[in-house]
């Protein structure tokens, strides 16, 4: 507690660092608007961090929340096949609980309403005991809902429930129609619930048959989490699954391929996060140094500002002030301005958060909202005492250096030799090398950046609209043959619509996914492999003949597929180039033979008739991957349950969306359409996460560069103005302009040199970091290294060169005679 006195003495300080602080307002703002650029912009991006990276996610316990992926095939993350699921629920001691998720997509109809297509998810009954989470209204399902054969029952999305219901209590225990069956309503969901996708509106018991639950590789749930008992960690899970891995591989050699499949789980945290986690510590890392620059800027401006007050510190000493007081006043100073930057900042990262909440992934934002909390703040508190420390201390420090009955007398010369203000030129070397990092990485970022966007992605995007429609499998539809018809009825009125050139459907255009790469792969076996060897992997899409067409995908080798190509003849399949290459190095594929599963399985063997380019599917930045086409009347099963339509015209796209939902509402009112988007736009947003980094990372190397040469430039003005009367001596005895500008420009030049090496020697030790953000472009490029050296140099140059080329203008004799 304050004494009486001591409060006294601080309310004085107070008063009187608001009355010097109000006397120079140049001052002040631009040491207030310059500490609140960094403080504004690391409250903005810790907000992200916390939100993304340390919140817990709102679940129950969720540090022992686990997903589990496999290794195989070549493919690093698959998703599980439904026997996984079932074996990892039986045969494992390190789980409390397993459950699943098969997303599938239904259509949501009434009377006297638009239908609606809705993503459901089909879920284990343990999941929501297992997430900890209970409904709004209504309850969850019990443990015998998910047997074949048992009720429908489903629960919805509070945003379907408001939406869709108008919020009416009344709609639990009663029926809605999905996909011409009627459903009851068991409960809703709370607002904040979000599993496993933000687009997720229902959900219903996963009703996977004794022979699906037997199934390890011919169909993929979308997700299995578990809860890890008390005390297990993710290794020692880790270790118990590769022990399984290597039970299944005895127990299904011919599944084995070589190498046993690998079974792995990580944190669901780092599931939802991983694609997100390396750029926003990048980013957390630049408002980190962009902070830093800004307190050495501070720090600056005050250390030029004390030395002008000696006079003033001096006759306080005199007076009696201690010391301490001194230093006490000075600070106090200092937290006045922080203060004042602080709300600045406050106000900046509020209004920029909207923003910056395209950098949290999609399936975070409802169940995790971004916003100043007292998370945050507790943080901003955290961060403004140690910046003022930072800044603040520096002018008490150096007051405290001062010899107050010397008197310095310097002997005329045509030599500058100015005194070093040592701490000053320190905060601009640091100031140098952390703009000069910050530089080396937004270049670099910005290089990868477009290279991504202007890749060949392997089709062409140009003049092509894309939409999805899933048909239900209702009595409507029930049947494969009528599933066919209604596609072709699609197609044959898509090719009638004004500048339609081809349309063409398929299982899952390219860019459809963004799920980092989580996929399934479809198990195969090659003709002439023995069965020792095992089965392949690869990815498959099912397409119409005019797909290729549509997309301008060259054929390599063989053939497209044709309308010869039906349920009753043989079956055929078209793979890409990486395919090829993979598992018929130096050979032809065309003519080969494959079937789906293991050898031993009575399947048809299924032969390649072509080979087309790769595409890149999962991303523009994701490279090819072995992938096989199979014509859409040769396929089975939920193949023909979502679609894509691509259509190409030879004009532009837009008003198109609007007149393909028509028509395909004048075939089948119930019929949803839905991501009525330009293939352009897909192409768009797989690179905006690069884009928003690269433009994030660039701005704030912007303002470190501006801060840096406020920074020299302030210096090396104080250089000039405390040796005014050694200049115009110099000048008296013949000095030159050429020698006051040399003098002073090698005087910034050492230090912006100095600060160029330590940043780059920096940027050097830090290359790993940023390297896997980078797409064909090495952490240490000599080119951007350079550009960024020379932008900053030239920058420091001038900032250097202003006060130098104001010094040549000083009059010697209005000088001498003011002394």
């Amino acid at each position: 507690m304050l004494t009486a006195k001591e409060f006294h003495e601080f309310v004085s300080d107070v008063r009187y660092g608001l009355r010097l602080l109000a006397k120079n307002l140049r001052f002040t703002s631009v040491a207030v608007v310059t500490f609140a650029l960094g403080i504004g912009a690391t409250t903005a991006m810790f907000c992200v961090v916390d939100t993304v990276l340390l919140r817990p996610l709102p679940y129950r316990e969720p540090g022992r929340l686990v997903s589990f992926f496999s290794i195989s095939g070549g493919f690093a993350r698959n998703l599980p096949a439904p026997g996984d699921y079932a074996y990892w629920r039986t045969e494992n001691n390190m789980f409390e609980s397993v459950a699943a998720d098969d997303s599938r997509t239904y259509t949501l109809t009434g009377e006297g309403v638009e239908s609606k297509q809705l993503v459901v998810e089909a879920v284990s009954p343990d999941l929501f005991p297992l997430l900890g989470v209970t409904p709004l209204l209504g309850r969850v399902f019990g443990r015998a809902e998910d047997k074949p054969g048992s009720d429908h029952v489903v629960l919805i999305s509070y945003r379907l429930w408001q939406g869709r219901f108008g919020g009416d209590p009344s709609l639990v225990g009663r029926t809605i129609l999905m996909n011409g069956q009627k459903w009851t309503v068991d409960g809703v969901m709370r607002p904040d619930f979000t599993f496993p996708f933000s687009s997720s509106e229902a959900w219903i018991p996963i009703d996977l048959t004794p022979e699906q639950l037997a199934d390890i590789g011919d169909h993929y749930l979308n997700e299995v989490v578990g809860r890890l008992k008390p005390g297990v960690t993710v290794e020692r899970a880790n270790a118990e699954l590769l022990s399984l891995s290597q039970q299944l591989a005895r127990e299904y050699p011919a599944l084995s391929n070589g190498s046993p499949e690998r079974f792995f789980v990580e944190p669901l945290r780092a599931t939802y996060t991983r694609t997100a986690r390396s750029g926003l510590l990048l980013l957390m890392a630049a408002v980190t140094f962009i902070l830093a620059i800004a307190c050495a800027n501070v720090a600056s401006l005050l250390l030029s500002r004390i030395e002008a007050r000696q006079h003033e510190i001096a006759m306080r000493a005199v007076l009696g002030a201690s010391r301490v007081r001194i230093f006490a006043q000075l600070l106090t100073e200092s937290a006045i301005l922080a203060i004042g930057g602080c709300a600045l900042g406050i106000l900046l990262a509020e209004s920029s958060l909207g923003f910056l909440k395209a950098l949290i992934p999609a399936d975070l934002v409802q169940s995790v909202p971004l916003n100043l909390d007292f998370r945050v703040l507790g943080a901003l508190v955290l961060i403004l005492l140690l910046s003022t420390l930072v800044f603040g201390s520096a002018p008490g420090i150096r007051a405290l250096q001062f010899d107050l009955n010397e008197t310095l007398k310097q002997a005329p010369t045509r030599t500058l030799t100015f005194r070093r203000p040592r701490l000053g030129e320190l905060f601009v070397v640091t100031e140098i090398a952390l703009s000069i990092m910050l530089l080396i990485g937004a270049g670099l970022l910005l290089e990868s950046f477009w290279k991504v966007r202007f890749i060949d992605p392997g089709f062409r995007s140009d003049h092509v609209m894309t939409l999805s429609l899933v048909t239900p499998t209702t009595e409507r539809y029930v049947d494969f043959n009528q599933r066919i018809e209604l596609f072709d009825r699609i197609m044959e009125r898509v090719r009638t619509l004004p500048s339609v050139t081809a349309a063409a459907f398929t299982s899952a255009a390219p860019l459809n996914w963004t799920d980092g790469g989580m996929i399934g792969t479809l198990p195969f076996t090659r003709e002439g492999v023995g069965a020792q060897r095992g089965m392949d992997r690869a990815e498959d899409r099912v397409i119409t003949p005019d797909y290729f067409r549509v997309l301008k995908i060259p054929l390599d080798r063989g053939r497209f597929f044709d309308q010869t190509d039906g349920p009753n003849a043989p079956l055929v399949a078209i793979v890409n180039e990486s395919m090829a290459r993979t598992y018929w190095p130096n050979q032809d594929p065309v003519d080969k033979r494959f079937k789906l599963g293991p050898l031993a399985m009575p399947v048809p063997w299924i032969q390649i008739v072509g080979v087309v380019r790769d595409v890149r599917q999962m991303g523009l930045d994701q490279p090819p991957r072995p992938e096989m086409y199979f014509p859409y009347k040769q396929a089975r099963g939920n193949y023909m349950v979502m679609q894509d339509l691509v259509v190409r015209t030879n004009g532009t796209v837009s008003g198109l969306g609007d007149a393909l939902r028509h028509l395909v509402s004048s075939i089948d009112p119930d019929q949803p359409v839905s991501e009525v988007t330009p293939m352009s736009d897909r192409v768009d947003h797989d690179v905006a996460p690069r884009r928003l980094r690269a433009y994030l990372l660039g701005g704030l190397a912007g303002i470190a560069l501006v801060l840096a040469c406020v920074g020299i430039y302030g210096v090396m003005t104080y250089v000039v103005a405390q040796r005014t009367h050694e200049i115009g001596i110099c000048t008296a005895v013949g000095a030159t302009p050429s020698d006051i500008v040399r003098s002073i420009l090698g005087r910034g030049a050492r230090l912006t040199l100095v600060g160029l090496g330590i940043g780059l020697a920096g940027t050097v030790a830090s290359g790993r970091l940023i390297a896997g953000l980078l797409f064909d472009v090495k952490a240490t490029d000599p080119l951007t290294l350079l550009g960024a050296v020379v932008l900053l140099g030239a920058v420091a140059l001038v900032a250097c060169y202003i006060p130098a080329h104001r010094a040549t203008k000083i009059d010697p004799m209005v000088t001498l005679r003011s002394k």
